[in-house]
C-alpha cells in the first residue's frame, strides 16, 4: 500500500481515486518519448510514456505518461503542470478512467 500524503494542489477525482498515468496536454511536436520520459524521471520511476501520432506521424501535442506510484504521479503534476518547455506550458493532471461518468446498464 502507498502512503498517502496531502496534494500540495486540490485535485478531485470522479470516482474517488486519482491513477498513476497522466494526462500532458501541450507537448511541442518536436519532442520525443524519450525526451518526455526524461523531464518525468526527476519526479520517480516512469513506467510508461506514449506520445499519439496523426496518420502523417506527426505528434499530435499531447501524452501520456505512466508512473510507478500516485505520489510519483502527483509529485510530478506539482513539478511539472505549467512547466514552460520549447515555447509551450505544460497541462499535467491525472488521466481519468475511460468510463467515468458511464453508467452501466443493466436489464430489468
Amino acid at each position: 500500500q502507498e502512503a498517502t500524503r496531502p496534494f500540495s494542489k486540490s485535485y478531485s477525482f470522479r470516482d474517488g481515486k486519482p491513477s498513476k498515468t497522466l494526462f500532458v496536454y501541450h507537448v511541442p511536436k518536436s519532442m520525443s518519448t524519450e525526451a518526455l520520459r526524461n523531464l518525468f524521471s526527476r519526479f520517480g520511476r516512469v513506467l510508461e510514456v506514449y506520445i499519439p501520432k496523426s496518420s502523417d506521424l506527426e505528434s499530435k501535442g499531447y501524452g501520456f505518461v505512466k508512473m510507478e506510484t500516485i505520489d510519483q504521479a502527483a509529485a510530478a503534476i506539482d513539478g511539472l503542470d505549467g512547466y514552460q518547455i520549447l515555447n509551450k506550458k505544460l497541462k499535467v493532471n491525472f488521466k481519468e478512467s475511460k468510463h467515468q461518468g458511464v453508467q452501466e446498464h443493466k436489464p430489468r
